[in-house]
């Protein structure tokens, strides 16, 4: 059964029909590519209205989250609702083919900036991440890594006291919450303090997507094998 929804715009306030908030909340991001005229120089948008993403109904209660689920949702935040060009999991921030420590998640902005996320499921994880010769570097700020931002992503019941923990070991990091559900659920708790990088190279970018298509495939064949295995299952 389809509703009729409120939902806030980059242009305003619009009414978009779904079978769920999701559902219209994505017809109305559609809407906005299918005019871009409507919000010429502001980022693509959409978003329940403050009192509808309350309300009984419109909440969302995922499952239990763990690291994959929330890296998936980050990852759909960069590339649809933050527009970053290219997002690629599981690389070196120095963008090497192989680091000692890989990022979980990697972006590319529009302005040809490098943003690093990685996510804890946990305070203690988070404290735990300083041991990692990267932060050594953004405390630092001397530049030897192309990372011209940084983010934890964590779930939202921890966000605040995480952000309170970057205040005091991490104070150059950004702090994003999810809810497990999907981009859409994924909020900017802190701010990151832009770091001593230059935009990317033509040539670094170009790298990223060669690295990221070697995942793909070996994401592809993964997810053959599980459709294998559940086939077997079901006979």
């Amino acid at each position: 059964m389809l509703k009729d929804y409120r939902i806030e715009v980059a242009a305003g306030s619009t009414i978009a029909s779904g079978s769920s908030p999701r559902v219209a909340i994505s017809r109305a991001l559609q809407e906005q590519y299918a005019n871009p005229i409507k919000v010429p120089g502001r980022r693509l948008e959409a978003r329940l209205p403050a009192e509808g993403r309350g309300a009984p109904g419109n909440q969302v209660y995922p499952g239990k989250m763990n690291s994959e689920t929330i890296k998936a949702c980050v990852a759909g935040y960069w590339r649809y609702r933050r527009q970053h060009n290219l997002v690629a999991f599981e690389m070196s921030p120095s963008l090497e083919w192989a680091g000692s420590t890989q990022a979980d998640i990697l972006s590319v902005t529009k302005e040809r900036y490098l943003v690093e996320t990685e996510v804890k499921v946990s305070l203690s994880d988070l404290r735990r991440d300083g041991n990692k010769h990267n932060h050594q570097h953004y405390k630092r700020e001397d530049g030897y890594l192309p990372v011209a931002y940084f983010y934890f992503a964590v779930p939202k019941n921890i966000a605040n006291q995480a952000c309170m923990i970057c205040g005091n070991l991490y104070p150059y990091a950004g702090i994003l919450g999810s809810d497990g559900s999907d981009e859409y659920g994924v909020e900017s708790y802190r701010e990151p303090k832009r770091l001593n990088a230059s935009r990317l190279t033509i040539k670094l970018i170009v790298q990223m997507v060669k690295a990221q298509s070697a995942t793909i495939c070996r994401l592809s064949l993964k997810v053959e094998e599980q459709k294998r295995i559940i086939g077997n299952l079901s006979k």
